[in-house]
This record gives C-alpha cells, sequence and structure tokens, in this order.
C-alpha cells in the first residue's frame, strides 16, 4: 500500500510504499488516464543486503521506463522489515521537470500501486515486467495546498566538485544527427550515456553522478555535454584535485 504526507511549508509530499514481495521491485505511479502509458512514476527495492535504490523514471509507452535526467525525488530510505520492503521519498508537489506530474490546486491525478513487480538487477538497474497488473485508483486523487504546517528535518548535502566533460558519442548510425533537449530521442541517449558512465564512474572515491546537460552537432559527430559530481569529503585522503581528474580521464578513456 502507499501512504503520502502533505508538508506545505515547503510544499512537499513524502511518500511511503509498503508490499510483502520482498523479492521484486516496487513504487508508485502519478497517471491522467489510469493508462500505464505516459506516467510518471518512481520505482526502486531494497536487497537482502539491506541496500535501497529509488528512481524517477517515465514511462513512455509499454516498454522499460527511461530515467528521467533530473532525478527529482529526495530524503530517500529504504528497509526491509516484518517481512515487508518499505520505501520512501520526498518530492516537491509542483516540478519544472515536463517528465514529472504536478500536483496544483486543480489538476489531480490516479495512483498506480505495482503490487508485484518484476525481478530486478541492482548492478545495472534494469527491471523485468511486473508480474501482477498494478492497483489503479478508482479517481483522482487531490494533493492541494493548506495552511502552514510542520517541515520535513533534511539532511544538508554534502560539499560536492563539479566538473564538465565532453564526449565524442561514436557508432551511433550513418547521418545520426543531435537529438533536440525534451524530445524521446534525447531521453533515449541521454539515459543510455548516463547509466553507461555511471556504472564505469563507481571506480573514483567520492562519485556522486554523472548526468547529461546536451548533445550537440559537430560536423558527423555528436558530442555529449556531461555534469560531473563527485563528493568531496569521501575523495581519497591527500589525494589531489589534479589527480582525481586524471583519475576520470582514465576511466572515460
Amino acid at each position: 500500500h502507499v501512504e503520502w504526507e502533505y508538508f506545505p511549508r515547503k510544499d512537499e509530499i513524502k511518500f511511503t510504499i509498503t508490499t510483502t514481495n520482498t523479492e521484486s521491485w516496487t513504487g508508485i505511479g502519478f497517471s491522467d488516464d489510469q493508462k500505464m502509458s505516459q506516467t510518471d512514476a518512481v520505482l526502486g527495492w531494497v536487497e537482502k543486503s539491506g541496500r535501497h535504490f529509488l528512481m524517477d523514471t517515465w514511462i513512455g509507452g509499454y516498454t522499460s521506463p527511461l530515467l528521467d535526467t533530473s532525478q527529482d525525488i529526495y530524503n530517500k530510505t529504504g528497509r526491509i522489515e516484518n517481512g515487508a520492503t518499505i520505501l520512501s521519498f520526498v518530492r516537491k508537489r509542483t516540478s519544472a521537470d515536463p517528465r514529472d506530474y504536478s500536483f496544483t490546486d486543480e489538476k489531480c491525478y490516479y495512483m498506480m500501486f505495482p503490487v508485484k513487480g518484476g525481478i530486478f538487477n541492482p548492478v545495472n538497474k534494469k527491471i523485468r515486467k511486473h508480474q501482477a497488473i498494478p492497483n489503479i485508483s478508482a479517481q483522482r486523487i487531490c494533493i492541494r495546498s493548506c495552511g502552514a504546517g510542520e517541515e520535513i528535518t533534511t539532511t544538508p548535502e554534502p560539499p560536492r566538485i563539479g566538473y564538465n566533460v565532453a564526449i565524442k558519442l561514436i557508432q551511433l548510425g550513418q547521418n545520426y544527427q543531435a537529438p533536440a533537449p525534451g524530445s524521446p530521442d534525447f531521453d533515449l541517449l541521454a539515459n543510455t550515456v548516463s547509466d553507461g558512465f555511471n556504472r564505469a564512474l563507481v571506480k573514483i572515491p567520492g562519485f556522486y553522478k554523472m548526468s547529461v546537460k546536451e548533445f550537440q552537432q559537430e560536423s558527423d559527430n555528436v558530442i555529449a555535454k556531461l555534469s560531473l559530481e563527485l563528493d568531496e569529503a569521501k575523495l581519497e585522503r591527500g589525494r589531489s584535485l589534479e589527480d582525481s581528474q586524471e583519475s576520470v580521464v582514465q576511466v572515460l578513456n
């Protein structure tokens, strides 16, 4: 089942998802028409080791969910307790991300709950199709603004070091053109690039995330402009910034 709390002072919503199917992924989806296609979804799981994972996704059709370029969920938690997987996250009620549905005082959405998701791969973060049809609310759910209330206590993010990285993409096909931001082709290529580099860059001490900012066309080549973030406190003790930058280059090469 799913529970949610609204915190008006910061206009945030905290969702808590509970399922007894601990071997599969779970989550929650927001739909404008009770159909799986064109659904804003947050999916995740908890491994047997206790490590949890949550991702902000968009389901464009009856295919695998696409990871949002902008991950607009935070204060993520996960655990297995009394034979149940319990996941929680916080998101803003409204969002500037076109892949996130915004709850407003006028706009409400149907909610989807995957009672029994499919198998998940904790390494590459890929998921299989759900094993049971998700439950869908019979009516639209409204989360409207109200007066001041209690705030969620948040943990300040650690200081981070940022790098701008440009990568030439090859073997994209003859006459391939850089996709426009916001297009399905952009999301597909951005997800592919981000997923590949995020898996490679976990070798770097303090790695936080790599995200795609844009694609540029240069003659017959497509250049990916990326943003790399490292947690400063987790960098190896005594390691200089130049050494870290050299490691980044080695991994990318």
